[in-house]
C-alpha cells in the first residue's frame, strides 16, 4: 500500500473481489481498516546542567529502525518560537542550549524509523533554576526570629529574605517605610536565626526591628543552575524587646524633708521604642535602690510623660533619679541620666512636736517645784532633736 499519510494510525481499505464461471460474473466488496504502527519514543529525564542548557535523554521506540530522531522544545508559556533538534540514528541524549533561564520548558521527541510511522513521545516539563524550597517554617523568639525549609537538590546556598509589612513598623507607632533584611545560609544548613531589637535604621541589613510584621521568603542559589523562584511567603510578627531610648527632660524637685517630685517627658524616637510601653519606672537611690512605678492610663503611650512623687525619704539627704520606660512584657529600657537634689532639712517644729508627749512628762515636774528639774527638761528635748535628726541621717547604713 502507498500514498499514506505520515503520523495516522488507522487507514480505511477495501477489497474487490471477483469470481467467474460459466454462467455468471460476481462483484463482491469488502470495507475494513489497517492500523500502521508508529515509533514512539519515551523520554526518560531532563536535566539542567548549566545556566541555559538542558540536557534531554530518551529510549528508542521498540521494533522500529530509528534513521534519526527530531527533540522539540517550546515555551510552556505558550510565547516564542518551538525549536528543533536532529539528532542522528544511535543517539539517545543531547544538550539544549541557549535556553533562558528561569523559564519553563516543554520538550518531546519525535522518532522516525524505515519500517514504522514517525511517532511523538509524551511531552515533559523542566524550570531552569533549583526547585523551589518548600516547607518554609518561622518561630518569633524572646529576641531573634528563625527560619527554616526543606533542603533542595544542587543547591549551594539559600536566600532568606525579610521584608517590612506595609504599615507595621513598630506595629503602626512609625510612618509607613520600608526595612529590608537579607542573610545567605549555605548548603547543606536548612535554618537560621536573626537577631532583633537593636538600634534598627535603614541602613542595618542583618538585623529586623522589634514589635514589626515582616514577610519572609527563600531562594535556593545553584552555581550551575542559578536561582530558584521565591517560596512562598509568611509572615512573622518579631517579639517586643526593651526600648532603646531613654526619657527625656526628667526634673525633680524636693517638696519637703521626706518628699521629692519627679517628672519627665516620654520617648520621642518610635523607632525605638520597641514595643508597647504600659508604664515608667523610677529609680531613686540614696544609700540603697529603690523604684516607683508609674503605669500609663488611658490614652497615654510611649510618648507620653509621667509625674510621681516619691515619699518616705531621709531629710536632709542628696537622691540620684533615673526614669526607663517597661513594655508590657516587663522588658524596662534605657535609663535616663541621673539627676539629683536633695530633700529638705528636717524640721526642729516637727521634731518638738513629734516630742510633745515628753515635754508634758517634763512639765509635770516643773509642777512638782523641782525647777533644775525644768532646766533638764529644756536639755532632754534638746536631746530628743538631736537623735531624731541623727536616725533620719543614718537610716539607710
Amino acid at each position: 500500500m502507498t500514498g499514506t499519510l505520515p503520523g495516522q494510525m488507522s487507514y480505511p481499505v477495501a477489497w474487490l473481489e471477483m469470481y467467474s464461471s460459466a454462467m455468471s460474473l460476481i462483484l463482491h466488496q469488502t470495507f475494513s481498516s489497517v492500523t500502521l504502527r508508529a515509533a514512539v519514543s519515551t523520554i526518560t529525564g531532563l536535566m539542567q546542567t548549566a545556566l541555559t542548557t538542558v540536557m534531554v535523554t530518551w529510549t528508542p521506540p521498540p521494533e522500529a529502525t530509528v534513521i534519526g530522531y527530531t527533540v522539540r522544545y517550546r515555551l510552556a508559556s505558550g510565547n516564542g518560537d518551538d525549536g528543533t533538534k536532529t539528532v542522528s540514528q544511535g543517539s539517545t541524549s543531547t544538550p539544549i542550549n541557549d535556553l533562558t533561564h528561569g523559564e519553563t520548558y516543554t520538550f518531546s521527541i519525535e522518532a522516525i524509523a524505515s519500517n514504522m510511522l514517525p511517532g511523538v513521545s509524551e511531552e515533559m516539563t523542566i524550570t531552569l533554576a533549583p526547585d523551589t524550597p518548600e516547607d518554609v517554617v518561622t518561630a518569633a523568639e524572646s529576641s531573634s526570629v528563625t527560619v527554616s525549609w526543606e533542603a533542595v537538590d544542587y543547591a549551594n546556598r539559600y536566600t532568606v529574605t525579610f521584608s517590612m509589612a506595609q504599615g507595621t513598623n513598630q506595629q503602626g507607632l512609625c510612618p509607613t517605610d520600608s526595612h529590608t533584611a537579607t542573610l545567605t545560609v549555605s548548603a547543606p544548613s536548612t535554618t537560621v536565626s536573626i537577631a532583633v531589637g537593636g538600634d534598627v535604621g535603614s541602613t542595618v541589613t542583618d538585623e529586623l526591628r522589634a514589635y514589626t510584621t515582616y514577610e519572609v521568603t527563600v531562594e535556593a542559589v545553584s552555581d550551575v543552575r542559578g536561582t530558584s523562584r521565591p517560596s512562598g511567603t509568611r509572615r512573622v510578627l518579631t517579639p517586643q524587646t526593651s526600648a532603646r531610648e531613654a526619657p527625656g527632660d526628667v526634673r525633680a524637685e524636693a517638696e519637703s524633708s521626706t518628699d521629692i517630685s519627679v517628672q519627665w517627658s516620654g520617648l520621642s524616637n518610635c523607632r525605638l521604642v520597641n514595643g508597647r510601653i504600659t508604664k515608667y519606672r523610677v529609680q531613686y537611690a540614696a544609700c540603697n535602690t529603690m523604684t516607683e512605678d508609674y503605669a500609663l492610663g488611658d490614652g497615654e503611650d510611649w510618648n507620653s510623660g509621667g509625674r510621681v512623687t516619691l515619699t518616705g525619704l531621709t531629710p536632709s539627704t542628696n537622691y540620684s533619679i533615673s526614669v526607663a520606660a517597661v513594655n508590657e512584657n516587663g522588658d524596662v529600657g534605657l535609663y535616663s541620666d541621673p539627676v539629683t537634689t536633695m530633700t529638705h532639712q528636717y524640721s526642729c517644729e516637727s521634731a518638738d512636736s513629734l516630742q510633745s508627749s515628753g515635754s508634758t512628762g517634763m512639765i509635770v515636774g516643773v509642777v512638782i517645784g523641782l525647777l533644775g528639774v525644768a532646766v533638764g527638761v529644756s536639755g532632754l528635748i534638746g536631746a530628743a532633736v538631736i537623735a531624731k535628726r541623727h536616725r533620719y541621717h543614718h537610716q539607710c547604713l
